[in-house]
């Protein structure tokens, strides 16, 4: 645990708010829209397609989580709000839950490559000292946690974005009905039912009949 003064940690949260605030929304947005463009309006009809972070707070992951990380790491880390997804309005299911789970990491992917840009771009404002250092101190938050995002979400883990990729790509995962993990740990801790997919699943609060699971086999 770091000992921060009071002062450092306003610095930090300053820094942070922006970079953070975007790369955990803009995350889900880029869900929902790829869902929207592959036939599920869901996100869309919620008004979840705003680049507006207050449209997708989470008061726990997005305020509560990122502020105590900072004060007690110096590291800003969190969540949105999940984007509602109903799959059974894609028009592909199968395949287009691939490309609805692996937009958000792509989307922190991009974000990353951004805040690279500006970080450069602070480098050429050196000399103005009150824009390059809060330009570069903001920038490197934005591709840190950009970069944790993009790497944290594509471990083959439901209910992380990974997990999902994987399931459309036909990998058997393990996941109860919430998406929990628990189920697949306990089939790798048992021999006979190691990474074998239940006949229940849901993705984004959407539970899966029998028949459906079989029209994406």
């Amino acid at each position: 645990m770091q000992n921060l003064d009071i002062n450092t940690i306003i610095q930090l949260i300053a820094v942070s708010a922006i970079p953070v605030l975007f790369a955990i929304a803009l995350h889900e947005v880029a869900h929902g829209w790829v869902a929207n463009k592959l036939g599920d309006p869901t996100a869309a009809n919620l008004g979840r397609l705003s680049i507006n972070p207050l449209k997708h707070i989470d008061p726990i992951g997005t305020v509560i989580v990122p502020i105590l990380l900072i004060i007690t790491v110096g590291f800003a880390f969190g969540w949105a709000k999940p984007v509602p997804v109903d799959w059974r309005n894609l028009h592909n299911p199968k395949r287009d839950m691939i490309y609805v789970a692996a937009a958000g990491p792509l989307a922190n992917l991009l974000m990353a490559l951004f805040w690279g840009l500006i970080f450069k771009l602070a480098t050429l404002f050196s000399a103005i000292q009150f824009i390059a250092v809060p330009m570069a101190l903001m920038a490197q938050v934005g591709v840190m946690i950009n970069t944790v995002l993009f790497v944290f979400n594509l471990f083959p883990i439901p209910p992380l974005d990974g997990g999902r990729v994987a399931v459309g790509l036909g990998v058997h995962v393990g996941v109860d009905s919430e998406g929990d993990p628990g189920l697949l740990l306990q089939a790798l801790h048992d021999r006979d039912q190691v990474l074998q997919i239940p006949q229940r699943v849901e993705v984004d609060h959407h539970p899966v009949s029998d028949r459906e699971l079989e029209l994406l086999r």
